[in-house]
């Protein structure tokens, strides 16, 4: 059995054998094992322990081994030893103790930031990264870590330093840091000492912890000082219309600095004062007087903008010398006037003559005032209803483009170039973009950053950098939105409607376009023709031989006389049958259908297109909804459409008509039924 006794902060066991008198203990137990464990907090080491009674009795030797965290006392008997008639006690003499556990704590420190306008300590660098390994004994508090961070002489720091931990097993409670601030007259930071102390406890080492400091931005101490600092147009933008206008600019700045302001275009400045002897009489200058800032911080300049049908830039200046540098707005600055801004729309293309438009225009031309938004309950300026009379130069034959094809309708000046920038741009004005395709020379460029006063065009373009001119330099953070345009800033949505007359001659073009925005400048917008329609004698109406095949499907073509696209449905087992149709576009089919154009024309005696029977009948299965239903059939000679009335409950009769199928009116009940008995008739 075994007990054990505490002693110098650890636990060592004692053991106890029951051995018969006068035996050899050694033969039985050959050594007694003692085991050395510490307390909690401690640690033992072999090392640390020997046998001070060396002379004791019946004991030949008394070695320590490490065990993991424990120690083992191997003791080994004299042999022989002749067990005494009374119980025998052997008590060692050990020398040695338990040590207070060491824990070890591993990481990173990093700081994060930019050493701009900072007084930088050689210990304390910027940016820094550096790794930190400190040892300690349960319940020590150790300061492991000191930075001191200083912005540069009439700087300070923006906002607080930030300081965060992580990583592995961190245990954020056990660090702690003391922050020494210091603040300059305006009650700003100014520098910081950072201690770093780590309280070890109860624990096994930590490896992988962060410590990342942001430092802030440092920022210029403010020394008020007497400057004209800013100004704004209180009314509205620096765009002005045709009838003129009365602008105010308010000039900020410190009560008694003193400026003057300039105008480039003559005696319109207005600074309340009134000529001499004459009551109400506003004295105007060119140039003002001298002006004392007073005590509200700003002043207000009025500016009259005098009537024009002209576009005029009006320049005016600041200065006296007692500006801030550098200003925080563009100086010299401007008002544009815009005369009435005309929007043109044309129609032309190759081989085609626009004529009868309203009543013999070939143009239509929208004029509102420029920069403005028409109102589009009230205002003709919203809409032009534009209506272009098309035909061949040479009385050719016209056909509609599809639609859904790509560039239908395709109008001059009307659509954008997008694309984003590649990097960001820095008071410059060359645009690095993704694409370069759609941009050309003189087109506008808008983006959100961009005042709508601000007039930039293309200047140049290198590969994908388009260099600007006509405002300011720009500066765009990376991947900013784009645009390119010929519209000089006008909003407007031109769609198209067009139809043929029933000899395929004459196309007429129709819209409403709508002006949801005038800009600042004439735009001509010209409708492509050749984006609608397809001319050249070549679209003649022929005879196609439809072949079904072993499934049907349908033929999609367009007829000979309206010109319009029709739809032919067949099923499996259906016989092979002919067509009139128009050539362009050719009659497109699905499934196992087939077409074979044959000759040149088509004629009106039911010949070339099959003369099919249809029986007809209104007789509803429902209640009927009227007395009669019309019924719409292409005659097979002239290929025109016709009509028929068929009369409820009236017998069903037959009708000669193209193997287009015809088509009922219905008035609620289904109308009539239509059923194809065979393919031949007698027109």
């Amino acid at each position: 059995m075994a007990d054990q006794i505490t002693i110098n902060n650890y636990t060592v066991t004692s053991v106890t054998y029951s051995v018969t008198a006068g035996t050899n203990v050694a033969l039985q137990h050959a050594t007694a094992i003692l085991i050395i464990s510490p307390l909690g907090g401690y640690v033992v080491e072999a090392e640390d322990f020997s046998w001070i009674n060396t002379s004791l009795a019946n004991v030949n030797t008394v070695v320590f081994t490490q065990d993991g965290t424990d120690v083992r006392c191997i003791v080994t008997f004299d042999n022989p030893f002749s067990m005494p008639a009374a119980d025998t006690e052997l008590a060692l003499c050990i020398s040695g103790s338990a040590k207070i556990s060491t824990v070890q704590v591993v990481g990173t420190y990093n700081a994060i930031g930019s050493p701009t306008n900072m007084t930088i300590d050689q210990e304390s660098p910027v940016p820094e990264t550096i790794s930190y390994d400190i040892s300690g004994n349960t319940a020590w508090a150790v300061m492991f870590l000191e930075k001191t961070y200083t912005a540069a002489s009439n700087y300070f720091f923006v906002s607080d330093f930030i300081i965060e931990y992580s990583g592995f097993n961190m245990v954020v409670e056990n660090y702690n840091c003391v922050e020494t601030k210091t603040y300059d007259a305006n009650n700003k930071l100014t520098a910081i000492n950072l201690k770093f102390y780590y309280t070890f406890t109860d624990q096994e080492s930590i490896y992988g912890n962060n410590i990342n400091v942001t430092i802030p931005a440092t920022e210029a101490t403010y020394v008020d000082v007497n400057k004209i600092r800013n100004y704004s147009l209180l009314n509205g933008s620096n765009l002005v219309g045709e009838s003129g206008e009365v602008k105010t600019v308010r000039i900020y700045g410190n009560p008694t600095t003193t400026f003057t302001m300039a105008s480039a275009n003559g005696a319109i400045l207005d600074i309340g004062n009134v000529v001499d002897n004459v009551f109400d009489a506003i004295q105007f200058y060119s140039t003002t007087p001298t002006i004392t800032m007073p005590a509200t911080g700003y002043f207000d300049i009025n500016i009259y903008i005098p009537e024009s049908s002209s576009n005029v830039t009006y320049t005016f200046t600041l200065a006296g010398g007692n500006l801030i540098n550098p200003f925080p707005q563009p100086n010299p600055f401007y008002i544009y006037q815009k005369a009435k801004v005309n929007l043109t729309f044309t129609a032309s293309g190759a081989n085609m003559i626009v004529s009868n438009v309203l009543p013999s225009q070939t143009s239509f031309v929208k004029t509102f005032d420029a920069n403005s938004q028409p109102n589009s309950s009230i205002s003709t300026a919203s809409q032009v209803n534009y209506n272009f009379k098309v035909t061949g130069n040479t009385g050719q034959l016209l056909t509609l483009n599809n639609q859904d094809s790509a560039g239908y309708a395709t109008w001059s000046n009307l659509n954008d170039a997008d694309t984003q920038t590649t990097s960001a741009v820095t008071n410059s004005l060359i645009i690095p973009v993704q694409s370069a395709t759609g941009i050309t020379t003189g087109m506008r460029f808008s983006t959100t950053y961009v005042s709508l006063s601000d007039v930039y065009t293309v200047a140049s373009i290198n590969s994908n950098n388009i260099t600007l001119a006509g405002g300011p330099n720009l500066t765009l953070p990376s991947v900013t939105n784009v645009s390119f345009s010929n519209r000089a800033g006008s909003e407007l949505t031109l769609p198209v409607t067009a139809v043929l007359n029933d000899a395929g001659t004459e196309a007429t073009i129709t819209g409403p376009g709508s002006i949801q925005a005038y800009g600042d400048s004439n735009v001509t917008f010209n409708l492509d023709l050749t984006s609608v329609i397809t001319i050249g004698s070549a679209n003649g109406c022929v005879e196609y031989d439809i072949v079904v095949g072993n499934a049907g499907g349908t033929v999609q073509y367009y007829d000979c006389v309206t010109k319009t696209k029709r739809v032919i449905y067949t099923n499996k087992g259906d016989n092979n049958f002919s067509i009139c149709a128009l050539t362009s576009p050719a009659p497109a089919l699905t499934g196992t259908m087939t077409a074979t154009a044959s000759g040149t024309t088509c004629d009106t005696t039911g010949v070339d297109q099959t003369c099919a029977t249809w029986t007809i009948q209104y007789n509803p299965a429902t209640t009927a909804r009227a007395k009669q239903v019309a019924v719409t059939y292409i005659d097979c000679e002239t290929l025109a459409e016709k009509t028929i009335n068929i009369g409820v409950l009236q017998p069903a009769i037959t009708q000669c008509a193209t193997r287009q199928t015809p088509v009922s009116a219905d008035p609620g009940d289904g109308g009539a039924t239509i059923t194809l008995t065979n393919l031949n008739c007698t027109p």
